[in-house]
């Protein structure tokens, strides 16, 4: 009776992505929870689903994409440990997926504060970079042989793409549950703030979280982990300055920032339970500035 009980809540809605509904579904819990994922709120309690579903539709096409998109969002909500408890469908002129969910905690210490990046931290990122941009690719070449033979003049087979297409897939429909659990162990001891890198990309996510550190620090990313071949393509039909980390991204991984000590620990930790991540950069004394040279930054091929 005398305790405190911790609320924490989220909600994302966005169009679709991908043309498989299931998949979709899939990818919208995984995006709705990484902001609770970001402050260390693994325990979710329950799932509010958001469905729109098109009048331009006829009757079965509406019933395969919603019981397909609903499907992989109880799909990731189970594996989340938590349940759809109720939500809101409708119909409109377009599709739209996304949901609100709740999670608690038992103490605030269970939760990140954010603000107290220090000096030699480092950061750290748990998902490669470049969603949109394969997102993008497949819509733009997937149906048009001109556009596949464009695509090979430019070093990138059809089976390639399609084999990327495969990867990022899976990456978007992956929680960033066992990143935000193992994370939230250090939260006393060396880890310092946290925010999932989605809409803003990772240029934007990380001026977000600089910009309310208690100190005077900029974050200097010299280093970013990009889907295989996709940073060679980005500009061939539209600059989303993948290496300016402008690109939007889409249920992309956990920015981590913590002291080096315990950051080594925490990628061990990572590993040991299959989870990949890297680190990209490091805290300096500043003004709460990105630093990001886009001439200079080292991209890794993942």
């Amino acid at each position: 009776p005398n305790s405190k009980i911790y609320q924490a809540s989220t909600l994302d809605f966005f169009y679709p992505i991908v043309d498989d509904p299931y998949l979709q579904g899939q990818i919208t819990a995984c995006n709705v929870l990484s902001d609770l994922y970001s402050i260390g709120a693994h325990r979710v309690n329950h799932f509010l689903a958001i469905l729109a579903v098109s009048t331009s539709m006829d009757e079965q096409q509406r019933r395969i994409t919603a019981q397909g998109i609903m499907a992989g969002i109880e799909n990731k909500v189970k594996e989340a440990g938590a349940k759809v408890a109720g939500g809101q469908t409708v119909k409109g002129p377009w599709v739209i997926s996304g949901g609100s969910a709740i999670a608690f905690a038992n103490s605030r210490k269970e939760l990140i504060n954010n603000h107290n990046a220090e000096l030699g931290d480092l950061i750290l990122i748990t998902k490669p970079l470049g969603t949109q941009v394969l997102v993008n690719f497949v819509q733009y070449f997937n149906k048009d042989n001109t556009k596949r033979e464009i695509l090979e003049k430019n070093g990138m087979s059809v089976e390639r793409l399609e084999r990327i297409q495969s990867q990022v897939y899976e990456s978007m429909s992956s929680l960033n549950l066992t990143a935000s659990r193992l994370m939230s162990r250090y939260f006393n001891s060396g880890v310092r703030a946290c925010t999932d890198v989605t809409g803003f990309g990772l240029r934007g996510h990380a001026e977000n979280l600089v910009n309310i550190q208690k100190r005077k620090v900029d974050f200097i990313i010299d280093s970013i982990p990009v889907f295989s071949g996709l940073s060679d393509l980005d500009g061939l039909v539209r600059n989303f300055n993948l290496k300016n980390g402008t690109s939007a991204e889409t249920s992309g991984g956990l920015m981590i920032v913590a002291s080096e000590k315990i950051m080594y620990q925490l990628q061990r930790d990572l590993k040991e339970e299959g989870v990949a991540s890297w680190v990209i950069g490091r805290v300096v004394n500043g003004d709460r500035n990105i630093v990001l040279d886009k001439e200079t930054v080292k991209v890794i091929d993942v």
